[in-house]
C-alpha cells in the first residue's frame, strides 16, 4: 500500500496460488519434487561454501539467503535462470529491501504513514 507497487494491478503476475488439493496428492507432488531441491541445496552450498581443512568463518545469512532463492528459483523459474548470478542478487535484494521497507513504515504511527511512508528512502529507491 506505501510502496507504490500496487497489488490490484490486473497484470500483475499470481505466482503462488491456494487450491484446495488434498493432502495426499501434495505429498505425492512434493516427492517428486524432493531430488530437485536436494540438488538445488547441494549447488548452492557447494558453491560458497569449498571444503577446507582448517576452522574457517562463514557468513551463514549470506549463503542460506542465496541457497533459498537459488531452490524456490529453481522451483518457480527452472533450472537456467535460478544459478545466475544477476538473478540471485536481484531476487535476495528485492526481498531484503522490502523487508527493510516494511519495518521501516511500521515504525510510522499508523494515521502519519500515508505522509511520510512514500518519502522514505528505502521506498524512493
Amino acid at each position: 500500500k506505501y510502496t507504490g507497487n500496487r497489488t490490484d494491478d490486473p497484470d500483475m503476475i499470481h505466482s503462488i496460488r491456494a487450491d484446495f488439493t488434498p493432502s495426499h496428492v501434495i505429498i505425492d507432488r512434493l516427492r517428486r519434487l524432493n531430488d530437485t531441491v536436494k540438488c538445488e541445496i547441494n549447488i548452492g552450498v557447494d558453491t560458497p561454501i569449498p571444503l577446507c581443512k582448517d576452522w574457517t568463518r562463514v557468513p551463514v545469512y549470506h549463503i542460506v539467503t542465496r541457497v533459498i532463492t537459488q531452490v524456490s528459483g529453481r522451483l518457480f523459474l527452472g533450472q537456467e535462470i535460478c544459478q545466475t548470478s544477476e538473478y540471485i542478487d536481484q531476487a535476495v535484494n528485492y526481498t531484503t529491501d522490502a523487508i527493510d521497507a516494511i519495518i521501516a513504515i511500521k515504525k510510522i504511527y499508523p494515521w502519519l504513514r500515508f505522509i511520510f511512508a512514500p518519502r522514505l528512502a528505502g521506498i524512493r529507491n
